[in-house]
Parts: structure tokens; sequence; C-alpha cells
């Protein structure tokens, strides 16, 4: 059997007691936004950077077209948009990102666009939905134990 640091299924995301799978998902962006603080000499414009932790973006394309009743999907993940999420798996079978006090993250549900590739007017056929997290986060506690 295949063993994966994050686990090997497709990603899902809590929302108090609701648990929504985000089959047929294909990663886009799935790395760290590193908060930076620059301080420049007013003097001899020396730089020097502070990292003051990252925050996580975790973004896919879903294909709706590949579900058997795209509509209802379409209308479980929209109202979802620029809602803040309980937990988030990168892979449900994995845990949930989490920072470095081993407690787990938030994250926004930035956007959900549509692309529509075929002509019909109730649903798009692909949503591309961002997250963002609410906090910093520690990758190294959101690993499955081998």
């Amino acid at each position: 059997m295949i063993q994966s640091l994050f686990g090997i299924q497709a990603p899902k995301y809590i929302v108090g007691s609701t648990t929504v799978n985000l089959d047929h998902w294909i990663t886009l962006d799935d790395g760290p936004e590193d908060d930076i603080i620059m301080h420049e000499s007013i003097i001899n414009r020396h730089r020097e950077w502070v990292v003051k932790g990252q925050h996580w973006i975790f973004s896919g394309n879903l294909l709706l077209f590949k579900y058997a009743d795209p509509q209802t999907k379409y209308d479980e993940l929209k109202p979802d948009e620029y809602t803040l999420v309980d937990q988030l798996f990168r892979r449900r079978d994995g845990i949930a990102i989490k920072d470095a006090a081993d407690a787990v993250v938030k994250f926004r549900v930035e956007s959900i666009h549509e692309t529509y590739i075929k002509d019909h007017p109730d649903y798009p056929d692909i949503l591309r939905i961002t997250f963002k997290s609410q906090d910093y986060i520690a990758m190294e506690k959101s690993v499955v134990a081998p």
C-alpha cells in the first residue's frame, strides 16, 4: 500500500458538524505564504527581513462534471464561499492542518470561481476553490505518523 505523509485520498473540509468531501479534485496550489516584515535604513538603505510566520494557501479545481449530480454538489459548495471552515484536510485520510501549538487552524474559503465548458445554464463544469489559513501553520504538525 502507498504511504504518504499527508494521506492519499481527496481533500475535505468541516464546517460545524458538516463534512464536505472534495472528490474529483486537482490541486493547483498547496504551499506557504510568508508573512514578512522588511526594515530598511533611511541612512544607508540596508535591509533586514523578519519572517513572522507562514499562512497556508490550498487551492484546486473541482471537476463538477464528474459527479452524478453536478447541480447538487454545486449547491452544496457555493454557499460556503467566504466562510470560515473549522478544519481543512489536504487528504481526508490524513489529519487537519495545525499550528505550532498543535491546534487545528481555521481556513477561509477565499473564493469559488466557476468555469463553463459545456453550454448548460444551471451549473458550471469546474469550480476553482481557494482556501487561506486564518493563523500561521506548522506543517510538521500536520503529517500522519508512519
